[in-house]
């Protein structure tokens, strides 16, 4: 792949949960190549798929040449099956990094922050059922689901609305 090639691709694919968790290096290096190839708001070709395709070695599974960086989570495409269906792998990351990726002025304060540090390191994590992608914190439930049989909460609208007001108006007659 020519190191100016700009990457675009929708593929339908199945997505498989990850069991292991990787830390990749960001550099100025990543930033750079992520400009020469526009990828400034494009999930496609940000700093963060650059980076992630420079340690693909780091993978516990194959890596190709797609990777779509998202808010809170990172899909990254694995080889075919046999069967030809594509097969993509899940990850979270709970770092603000990926908000840098879509402005100028983000990409100046990331710049100037690599410029300090030489490196980001950004943990890739395996997305879990009652985890919060962005703070990587176990969601609570809030408390017991609606009850049965019992007056409906919310708003009343439509046939409730009447009902309630039929039954309100016959309580005070």
């Amino acid at each position: 792949m020519p190191d100016e090639q700009k990457m675009e691709h929708v593929t339908k694919a199945m997505i498989l949960n990850t069991t292991a968790m990787v830390t990749i290096r960001l550099t100025l290096a990543d930033v750079e190549r992520a400009l020469k190839l526009d990828g400034q708001a494009d999930s496609q070709n940000c700093a963060g798929a650059v980076c992630v395709i420079k340690h693909r070695d780091k993978f516990d599974h194959p890596v190709t040449s797609l990777v779509d960086w998202w808010r809170d989570r990172v899909y990254i495409l694995g080889k075919q099956r046999s069967n030809g269906q594509n097969v993509c792998y899940c990850y979270a990351h709970h770092d603000n990094v990926e908000e840098l990726f879509d402005t100028d002025k983000g990409l100046e304060k990331l710049k100037k922050k690599l410029e300090k540090t030489g490196f980001i390191d950004i943990t890739l994590h395996p997305v879990k059922r009652g985890v919060s992608p962005k703070t990587g914190k176990p969601v609570h439930k809030r408390g017991p689901g609606p009850k049965r049989g019992g007056e409906r909460r919310g708003a009343k609208i439509g046939g409730d609305l009447r009902y309630f007001n039929y039954i309100t108006a016959r309580k005070a007659a």
